[in-house]
């Protein structure tokens, strides 16, 4: 939750794989161009910026983990058209921004060649050197509006997931164009992408609400590392402003050093004010935090966050600070002194550089410019459904597109 010009969306779960680096879409955008932004985010945290899912950020995925929810929405994805009726050929799929290959090896179990297409250069390098599959799996990095690169009819499927949602809407309506235009007869196109941002952004706190005391209900001493651990927090609100219960103003953690000057991991668990909260109000939230990832000795700091505005410490507000043992797990014992070195010393690094990639637009492309633009095309519907991995306050739809 690093603050930013405009409001970040906190995501839930592998299905809302992006928003909470994504902001959405406004005039005071940064003036980053998408492909510097995506080129950050594979140099920064490639799989976090492809799947946010909480306590995964800062290099704590694990790979086979990563790439294993790629096996289980795709098989996901295969078993819905099967129950639909839905039959297509399996020569040849194209998975359209396709990150570092988490889908795109995926589908390699359905299809005898697939294609992944990304705007980054960082990212299909690193596709291309997790790829398992030789030659089955083909990367392409496409900086154009188009995707001229490959012929008319040279797809069966076409599948786009958390993609064009992140593409400005001409842009994106012009790659839908493209998908009918590569369909084989009788191929799907399946994608999905918002339509609309239904609920408000809620206005900024004053800047004298950014006040709090936090305190801690449940006694934590000492931490596996890597594990996940619940606490129970007693937050007060001390401004003489009264907090609504928004999802933007927050609870949340960082991990210091183990003297309290350098922050090692920055914003680790978030959790929404449940309630509003009157001046001289107190409530429990709830807080899960994740343990570093290298044992020794670190600083739990705690403290109130307002999304895209600032944390309450910036403004003045005292924050919690609680010494934390991390124990050694047996994983990490098996872990090579060398690795566990390195991955300490780069996200020390980058914490020392309090450096985070710009966070990337979120956009919706209208209902009905989509229906238009795939039947001025050719293009048939066999069904349009709700379909939300957007995150909250946007109408989204998935796409089933044949000819």
């Amino acid at each position: 939750m690093a603050p930013s010009l405009c409001r970040e969306r906190a995501s839930h779960g592998v299905a809302r794989a992006c928003e909470s680096k994504a902001a959405v879409y406004s005039s005071e955008m940064t003036s980053n161009s998408p492909k510097e932004i995506w080129e950050d985010w594979a140099r920064e945290d490639p799989f976090w910026a492809i799947l946010s899912v909480p306590g995964r950020d800062h290099g704590r995925w694990d790979i086979k983990e990563f790439f294993s929810t790629g096996q289980v929405e795709i098989r996901e994805v295969m078993t819905i058209l099967s129950v639909k009726g839905i039959d297509i050929r399996r020569r040849r799929c194209l998975d359209f921004g396709c990150g570092v290959g988490r889908l795109t090896q995926a589908l390699a179990e359905f299809f005898d060649q697939c294609d992944g297409v990304d705007l980054s250069d960082t990212m299909v390098r690193r596709a291309r050197e997790f790829n398992e599959h030789g030659e089955k799996c083909i990367y392409h990095v496409n900086e154009a509006p188009n995707l001229a690169l490959f012929a008319n009819e040279s797809f069966d499927f076409i599948y786009s997931n958390i993609v064009l949602q992140h593409i400005e809407p001409n842009l994106s309506e012009n790659y839908v164009r493209e998908f009918v235009r590569l369909l084989s007869v009788g191929g799907l196109a399946l994608f999905q992408v918002p339509s609309a941002y239904l609920t408000p952004l809620p206005a900024s706190l004053p800047g004298d609400a950014h006040l709090a005391t936090v305190s801690l209900e449940s006694r934590i001493t000492s931490l596996v590392a890597r594990d996940p651990a619940r606490l129970r927090v007693r937050v007060r609100n001390d401004s003489p402003i009264r907090w609504p219960a928004a999802p933007s103003i927050k609870l949340g953690n960082h991990w210091r050093s183990a003297d309290g000057s350098d922050v090692i991991v920055a914003d680790d668990g978030t959790s929404s004010l449940p309630c509003p909260l009157d001046p001289g109000d107190e409530t429990t939230m709830q807080l899960v935090v994740d343990a570093p990832t290298t044992p020794g000795s670190y600083v739990l700091e705690l403290d109130m966050v307002e999304d895209g505005v600032c944390w309450f410490a910036d403004r003045g507000s005292p924050t919690l600070r609680i010494p934390v043992h991390v124990r050694p797990s047996s994983r990490h014992v098996r872990f090579s002194r060398m690795l566990r070195s390195r991955l300490a010393a780069r996200r020390n690094e980058a914490a020392s550089k309090e450096h985070r990639p710009h966070p990337y637009a979120m956009y919706g492309l209208p209902r009905d410019r989509v229906v238009a633009a795939v039947q001025e095309c050719g293009g048939r519907f066999l069904e349009i459904e709700e379909y939300n991995p957007a995150g909250e306050g946007w109408e989204s739809f998935r796409y089933y597109v044949t000819k």
